[in-house]
């Protein structure tokens, strides 16, 4: 049912004979008033709960089997005194967490005097309650109390519509930040931000943002606001825990959600800064560059090992333990091997960096020679080979 707007949609309602139902009630005007404003509350508070519906006060009824069906109109609620603004702030203060999507529609019948039409949409941020602390749901024409389970179930409907905005509070270095952000993944519409009636900004004008809203929030889109100086801001009057409430048109529903976010900044006392991730990375690199460098030199002096490795590993003499110790230091200048420690060619193949058969010589010219002639006299021996076995065979 369409929501009525004009004494002709009223004067319909009348004709058509509409019953009251789960998402219809009728209200005579005194029950518009503050003396019955928890009453409206939970009325209200019921309808969000249940599947959505509409209250019109102002119409005088007719009860058939305990259902109400609209006789008339009557003389109307006096809006000098309680009008859109009236109820507006009556919901918003007693109904906890606050509704959103609420229509209110005034229609005139006089000057002074209207009809009152409030509609409460089904609420996916819910479950809602009213003045007295119950919950309530709309049972065919009456608001009742909800059981446990059915709370739970209104509960539940948050995870059918995830909320697209956030604002957070940062702490980046000494610096204090608001951050707003879309989370979700549509986009925002209508994005407005109401903060305490108390509440100043730390310094200067609120930013635009905060203060006028955003058209368009587009997903994954962040927007930081410095506050000010974290330990100025802790140690002056600024308003340390309040209640922001989001506003915004979620695509969804195709209809307004609100969002309660709660700051409280001395949760951040005493509480340590985090390093921001580029900073981190760039440490990590610095590190990784670093072990590189370290791994590169280590491989130069692993290099130098060859000349001291044997067939089948390292040959760990007392005379290997002292050059490895000089190739940590360094120092290439290797203590020289005595040949007949070796029990195999290949020691000596690698020593001098020879192939075996020229190995073979040199070990038998000095190991095996009686008397030991001059080295010179190897076939095949060349000054380089010569300078070798001076360096490194003894």
């Amino acid at each position: 049912m369409n929501i009525p707007k004009t004494i002709e949609d009223l004067k319909k309602i009348i004709e058509m004979k509409v019953p009251e139902s789960l998402h219809l009630d009728y209200k005579a005007s005194p029950a518009f008033s503050p003396e019955k404003k928890d009453e409206i509350c939970k009325d209200v508070s019921a309808f969000a709960n249940s599947d959505g519906g509409m209250l019109i006060y102002g119409i005088k009824e007719e009860k058939v089997n305990k259902i109400g069906y609209p006789a008339s109109i009557d003389d109307g609620v006096d809006t000098s005194k309680f009008g859109k603004e009236w109820i507006d702030q009556i919901l918003t203060s007693n109904i906890r967490p606050v509704l959103s999507g609420v229509e209110i529609a005034e229609i005139k019948i006089s000057e002074n005097r209207s009809v009152m039409v409030i509609h409460a949409p089904k609420s996916f941020r819910g479950p809602h309650q009213a003045p007295d602390k119950k919950y309530y749901k709309r049972r065919n024409v009456v608001s009742e109390p909800m059981e446990h389970y059915e709370i739970e179930d209104v509960r539940s409907r948050r995870r059918k519509l995830s909320p697209l905005v956030n604002l957070d509070v940062k702490l980046k270095g000494r610096c204090l930040y608001f951050v707003v952000e879309n989370i979700g993944d549509e986009v925002a519409h209508n994005v407005k931000f109401i903060f305490p009636d108390n509440f100043s900004w730390h310094k200067g004008e609120m930013p635009n943002v905060l203060k006028n809203g955003i058209k368009f929030l587009p997903p994954s889109r962040r927007i930081p606001f410095f506050t000010g100086v974290f330990h100025e801001i802790i140690n002056s009057n600024f308003e340390k825990e309040f209640d922001i409430l989001i506003r915004y048109q979620h695509p969804a529903i195709d209809s307004e959600t609100i969002e309660s976010i709660h700051v409280n900044l001395d949760d951040f006392s005493d509480s340590s800064v985090e390093n921001d991730p580029l900073v981190d990375i760039s440490l990590n690199v610095k590190q990784l560059a670093k072990a590189v460098d370290e791994l590169q030199k280590l491989n130069t002096h692993i290099q130098y090992l060859k000349n001291i490795s044997g067939a089948t590993g390292l040959d760990l003499s007392v005379t290997t333990l002292r050059n490895i110790s000089k190739v940590l230091q360094g120092n290439t200048d290797f203590q020289p091997l005595n040949i007949k420690s070796c029990y195999s060619y290949s020691a000596i193949e690698e020593m001098l960096e020879v192939d075996q058969e020229t190995a073979a010589k040199v070990y038998h010219h000095l190991c095996r020679t009686q008397p030991r002639t001059s080295v010179e006299e190897i076939p095949g021996m060349t000054e380089e080979l010569l300078e070798k076995i001076r360096k490194r065979i003894k």
